[in-house]
């Protein structure tokens, strides 16, 4: 079963500080912010980390794409 962002912070609504990270980045998250729900929302998550009383990471499932670029003449 695959959780996704949304599920997540439904759950942790009331935390004072969310953080969402993947490889090796890390930003803040605003679960009132639209924007960024949207943005994240659909996004499956490989783990939930407490980082202190009130404080959790959201781990996001990474997966690599290679990049291609197609130029068409």
């Amino acid at each position: 079963m695959q959780v996704s962002v949304k599920d997540v912070v439904r759950l942790f609504r009331t935390s004072d500080e969310i953080n969402i990270s993947w490889g090796g980045c890390l930003i803040p998250f605003d679960p009132e912010n639209s924007l960024l729900l949207d943005a994240y929302g659909g996004y499956s998550v490989k783990a939930v980390h407490a980082n202190g009383e009130n404080s959790l990471e959201i781990d996001l499932e990474t997966v690599p794409v290679k990049a291609s670029l197609e130029v068409k003449a």
